[in-house]
């Protein structure tokens, strides 16, 4: 996988789920389950295979390595920041959340 596609994967992994449970949810806390159940642990999982990637890099100094390690990072904190505007967004009380915030 090249490191654009990896990056573009966490992108639009982020956008589908989110779009999938924002039009079959019910209530605003399947969202924030989604959140907490879902999106931390990938999040902790990609910032484990960026530790991981740059362990192997310290020991090998291949810059391939480097690269993947990098890309890992970048996904992650992209990812982080795109969870933690999803959430304020849900758990804001102005009148922009409350127009996107499910209320069936």
């Amino acid at each position: 996988m090249t490191r654009f596609s990896y990056f573009l994967f966490n992108i639009l992994l982020t956008i589908i789920i989110y779009s999938l449970v924002y039009l079959t949810g019910n209530d605003v806390k399947v969202l924030i389950y989604t959140i907490t159940y879902f999106f931390a642990p990938y999040i902790a999982m990609n910032f484990l295979m960026v530790v991981i990637s740059l362990v192997r890099w310290f020991f090998s100094q291949d810059p391939s390595v480097h690269h993947e390690g990098i890309t890992f990072f970048n996904g992650t904190w992209v990812l982080a920041l795109l969870t933690f505007g999803a959430y304020k967004l849900l758990t804001s009380t102005d009148a922009l959340s409350k127009f996107f915030v499910i209320t069936h």
